[in-house]
């Protein structure tokens, strides 16, 4: 069992008030390990083994991708000509040069995208755990999406969604 802290602590018998010590849910008091007893080894070793899958799976989806990049740059073909190094669209040439700018429109509908996606993203958790959340649960949700959607009217009024 762990304190608040993370400080391993051991249960003791049911002895009322002893110094060093706090009340558990069961009524029995539970007190620090000392220091230097392997409790906080255990703990953390623990705490250690619980990240290894992760530390696993982020270095592989790291190590594939530059695997597979540095591979294809090595093992594969290169006959450079005019064609394959000129601009393509479609097969028909260019219409304007790539130094023309975009309007701040198209980057202010992809901010407002990435917000509402990312914030529609914590829906999921809080689906999966509706039940155990109960009623506190589902008022911090409809605050939340109060204010989602108190955010959508202001980028619709503002006139952020339409598009000229």
């Amino acid at each position: 069992m762990l304190d608040f802290v993370g400080t391993p602590l051991r249960i003791i018998s049911h002895t009322p008030g002893k110094r060093g010590t706090r009340a558990t849910a069961g009524g029995a008091r539970a007190e620090r390990s000392p220091p230097g007893t392997g409790g906080e080894a255990q703990e953390e070793g623990r705490l250690a083994y619980s990240y290894k899958p992760l530390l696993l799976v982020v270095l592989l989806a790291a190590l594939i991708p530059t695997a597979f990049m540095l591979l294809s740059a090595r093992l594969g073909p290169r006959r450079p000509s005019a064609d394959k190094l000129g601009p393509y669209e479609s097969g028909i040439l260019p219409a304007t040069l790539n130094d023309h700018r975009f309007q701040v429109k198209f980057y202010l509908v992809a901010v407002l995208f990435l917000l509402f996606d990312v914030e529609a993203v914590f829906l999921f958790p809080w689906a999966v755990r509706f039940r155990m959340l109960g009623l506190f649960g589902f008022v911090e949700m409809v605050i939340f999406l109060a204010v989602l959607v108190l955010g959508l009217v202001y980028a619709w009024r503002k006139g952020a969604l339409e598009w000229h």
